[in-house]
Parts: C-alpha cells; sequence; structure tokens
C-alpha cells in the first residue's frame, strides 16, 4: 500500500564495540546509524519516515568498511529490534 511508513531501529552493542548500520530503499543508501559502545553495553536508537509505494523495499545491513579494528557485535536476546508501520 502506498503511504509513509514510519521505521524503528532499536541496536544494543557489546562493549567496546562499533557498528555501522545503513538503511537502503530499494537498494538505494537511505542512511547511516552508528553505535560505539563505551564501556558496557549501549543501546541505541532511531527513526525515520520514508513514503513507499507498494513492492518498496527497505533494509538493514551492516557496514564493515568504516569500522577501524573493532568489529561490532550486536546483542541478541530481544535487545535489538527493527520494525516499521504506515503512518499514513
Amino acid at each position: 500500500m502506498d503511504g509513509v511508513y514510519g521505521f524503528h531501529l532499536s541496536v544494543m552493542v557489546l562493549e567496546s564495540n562499533a557498528l555501522y548500520l545503513q538503511l537502503f530503499k530499494n537498494g538505494e543508501y537511505f542512511d547511516t546509524m552508528v553505535i560505539y559502545g563505551n564501556g558496557n553495553f549501549t543501546t541505541v536508537s532511531e527513526f525515520w519516515s520514508i513514503e513507499l509505494a507498494k513492492g518498496d523495499g527497505v533494509w538493514i545491513r551492516t557496514d564493515t568498511q568504516y569500522v577501524d579494528g573493532l568489529i561490532g557485535t550486536l546483542h541478541g536476546w530481544c535487545n535489538t529490534q527493527f520494525s516499521g508501520f504506515l503512518t499514513s
């Protein structure tokens, strides 16, 4: 369904880790999210409003080309979440 969709990403990384995530729409780069685990587990959240048409796709991928020797590790156990919903 065509409309404006809201997407929420909440990510937890392990201490002393850096993680770069990229949001893509239909294979095109849209935005970057950077998380640094400073001493403890760190959680960062982001929200995007994106206009989509039927058949469009939105996804997150990791981007390791900018990580300077610190490969980021996502913390599991429901501490990392990605969701989307139609807003209008």
